[in-house]
């Protein structure tokens, strides 16, 4: 079992206003990069299309390993290599 470690950078709209950001490590294991690679890009690509979108798809939270995000509040969002 292989794992990788990417850092999730979220910036949250305080309900009184104002910005708050969030980083978080997420963990991604698979049986090899492909398995991984693919996790990655499913989690990078549902970021994308809501962004783009705002279209919740009845579902108004994301979860990444166990850290859940209410979609509504959130800003801006990215999801890189953790470079520590």
């Amino acid at each position: 079992m292989k794992e990788y470690r990417m850092k999730l950078e979220v910036w949250l709209c305080k309900q009184g206003g104002g910005i708050a950001q969030i980083t978080h490590d997420i963990f991604y294991e698979g049986q090899n990069e492909e398995d991984i690679a693919a996790q990655i890009d499913r989690d990078n690509n549902e970021l994308l299309e809501y962004m783009r979108t705002g279209n919740t798809k009845g579902e108004e939270c994301f979860c990444f390993n166990g850290l859940m995000l209410r979609k509504a509040f959130i800003a801006a969002a990215r999801l890189t290599e953790a470079d520590y």
